[in-house]
């Protein structure tokens, strides 16, 4: 059900909820006890709320939301997933961490300065070792290819080359992401066999 639909004053789409960021909203019915959905994608929180008829709502809990894992694991193209080569490390936190939603778990500065990122356990790093990023990237297996292209598009993201291939006798739904950075990277899942 619409917000729209609770209560006519409220425009159905992007609205603020304490914070200076755009959230979305989400309310299902069930008698006078509502729970919404608020968030910006990676960052999800559930709500209990409690609905009055003639006026809008009262938050009573306010907790994260679970949502469906989406990366399974990530294989370099060249020797380690740990240590793609970048130029800043923070420019690539936060370029990561907008677009494909990686927090920061781990950070160092021998032998080279570099940084772990991690979603749903499976984790990517970049070090500032020289390295020619346009001969470099992952391979990031997900559970959901159709979802995990969406949420790149809707946070920006350029995605390429939707298409099937075939590997190992099996069939895999692929699409490419190359990052500001110039590393490249390919999303794919396992669709059946070849």
């Amino acid at each position: 059900m619409p917000v729209s639909d609770v209560n006519p004053e409220v425009k159905t789409g992007s609205a603020r909820f304490s914070s200076s960021a755009p959230w979305f909203f989400h309310v299902a019915r069930t008698g006078y006890n509502r729970r919404a959905r608020y968030g910006t994608g990676s960052s999800d929180r559930s709500v209990h709320v409690i609905m009055r008829v003639d006026s809008w709502t009262t938050a009573v809990k306010d907790t994260p939301m679970k949502t469906e894992k989406l990366y399974e694991a990530a294989y370099p193209f060249a020797d380690d997933v740990l240590a793609l080569p970048v130029e800043d490390l923070d420019r690539a936190v936060k370029w990561y961490g907008d677009a494909f939603g990686l927090s920061e778990i781990q950070r160092r500065d021998d032998p080279a300065p570099a940084v772990i990122l991690e979603r749903d356990g499976v984790q990517i790093g970049f070090a500032v070792n020289g390295g020619d990023a346009a001969n470099e990237g992952a391979a990031i297996r997900v559970t959901d290819i159709q979802r995990a292209r969406d949420e790149l598009e809707a946070r920006g993201v350029k995605t390429g080359s939707w298409r099937v291939d075939k590997r190992d006798g099996r069939k895999l739904q692929v699409f490419f992401v190359v990052a500001p950075d110039g590393l490249c990277y390919y999303f794919h899942q396992p669709i059946g066999d070849a």
